[in-house]
């Protein structure tokens, strides 16, 4: 697995699911997203299984006309997506979206990779998050403007001491987003339970 940023289709993995779904179209999204919401809640959820599903997302995103650039490049010549179809997945889109950034393995990498690079993954999946429900598009200008090269997460440097105040309103604001997150994953928990209720009384 290689990453060299903290946008959607900047990793190996992503890359390649991209390939498969330019021969299969959005039911691989669906599938890719459902496999992997069952991953995490049997705590088998995998980075690998992770960065995918997000491209998924993104695929979610483009076929309700709410993608980036670089997913408009990455998924060109699939077949073509049903937006009716893409609006079905939106649910499940945002309960991913809860998956990778509540104590999957996913987010533990970025972690790792330092708290700079943490709170950059997280907006971006907030940007996402926000496309799938309905923001405007940003994407070109938005979404595809990092000021530097990303930090790869194998080489992520520890913060320095010059930089534990800054350092310290990063972690608040992490805690913000944690405390938000924990809040909409509860909210979806339930949503997910009563779809399995009303699924066992069918």
């Amino acid at each position: 697995m290689s990453v060299w940023g903290v946008h959607s289709f900047e990793n190996d993995d992503a890359v390649e699911w991209a390939a498969a779904y330019r021969d299969m179209g959005l039911s691989l999204a669906g599938s890719t997203i459902k496999i992997a919401i069952s991953d995490h809640v049997d705590n088998k959820l995998s980075a690998s299984i992770g960065f995918r599903a997000v491209a998924a997302v993104e695929a979610v995103a483009l076929a309700l006309g709410r993608g980036t650039a670089d997913a408009a490049e990455k998924l060109a010549g699939a077949p073509e997506a049903d937006p009716a179809a893409a609006r079905e997945l939106v649910p499940e889109a945002n309960e991913l979206i809860m998956c990778v950034t509540s104590g999957s393995e996913l987010s533990g990498l970025w972690r790792n990779a330092g708290l700079d690079e943490h709170e950059k993954w997280l907006a971006a999946l907030e940007e996402l998050r926000a496309r799938i429900n309905g923001a405007p598009e940003d994407a070109a200008e938005t979404i595809e403007n990092p000021a530097a090269p990303p930090v790869p997460l194998e080489r992520a440097a520890p913060a320095s001491p010059a930089s534990e105040s800054s350092d310290a309103q990063h972690a608040i604001a992490a805690l913000t987003r944690e405390v938000e997150t924990l809040r909409q994953e509860m909210v979806e928990n339930f949503a997910r339970l009563a779809r399995q209720i009303e699924e066992t009384r069918r």
